[in-house]
């Protein structure tokens, strides 16, 4: 009996182990653009999971760039994402109170999440 007990304990114990990681698989990214008053993300982005990954949400202002409204500019890109990107559209306040639309990048690496880089997007990479 005591053999048995013993088993089942170290059963859970694995089985808690190789759960851990899918518990641990929503985490919050900071949120780009920066607000230069500020100086420092304001706002930080929970991050959904997607087939066991996690991502890092990077926004790109379209009111920051020439393109029209809806338009997104920018794109994850291989070397923001290390290609494993995934791009989406969202509407977003920005602090003059007028919706926007940004440009949305899921990155799924811990490496991304660095200001330099998301502020590296490619203009080439536009979405249609």
């Amino acid at each position: 009996m005591d053999y048995r007990f013993r088993m089942s304990i170290t059963s859970l114990f694995i089985l808690f182990t190789l759960l851990l990681p899918i518990s641990d698989s929503v985490t919050t990214c900071k949120k780009f653009p920066v607000d230069y008053f500020i100086g420092y993300p304001e706002d930080v982005v929970t991050c959904t999971p997607e087939a066991g990954r996690y991502g890092c949400y990077y926004l790109r202002y379209t009111r920051d760039s020439e393109s029209r409204d809806g338009e997104l500019e920018g794109g994850c890109g291989h070397d923001l994402c290390r290609g494993k990107e995934a791009n989406c559209r969202v509407y977003i306040e920005s602090n003059d109170q007028v919706d926007t639309v940004a440009n949305v990048c899921c990155c799924y690496t811990d490496e991304c999440n660095a200001l330099e880089k998301a502020e590296r997007l490619p203009l080439w990479a536009r979405l249609d």
